[in-house]
């Protein structure tokens, strides 16, 4: 009993082991994106009305990291949404910042967002 449950210890530490060295030759660490979150979104079915102006708030996720390009990022996402239930062209713009928390989000984004948005996320 007991040597097969060293075996299935031994096993256990083997496969950790091997998953270490292997992760440790990976790329995690995500680099900032090549570009910056401001893009015009089209409606799927064309509507009338003027375009929405969406600006998004966050980190890195509303920065684009971990988006190739800036149509898979967050904010593009959510302005396809928006400008696919209202039938209307989305203007959106990402500010987001790597590492922002609730405090410097209110500090430091929410200042750069102005009267001439119609919508904050």
């Amino acid at each position: 009993m007991l040597i097969g449950l060293g075996m299935l210890v031994g096993a256990f530490v083997a496969v950790i082991g091997i998953e270490i060295v292997v992760m440790s030759r990976r790329e995690f660490v995500p680099q900032e994106p090549d570009y910056t979150v401001d893009a015009r979104v089209q409606p799927a079915t064309s509507g009338t009305g003027s375009v929405i102006r969406l600006a998004v708030l966050g980190d890195s996720t509303v920065a684009g990291v971990g988006s190739p390009t800036e149509i898979e990022s967050l904010p593009v996402l959510i302005a396809q949404r928006v400008a696919d239930a209202t039938a209307r062209e989305v203007h959106v713009t990402g500010f987001g910042i790597s590492g922002a928390r609730t405090a410097s989000l209110l500090a430091d984004q929410l200042p750069l967002v102005v009267a001439e948005y119609d919508a904050v996320v």
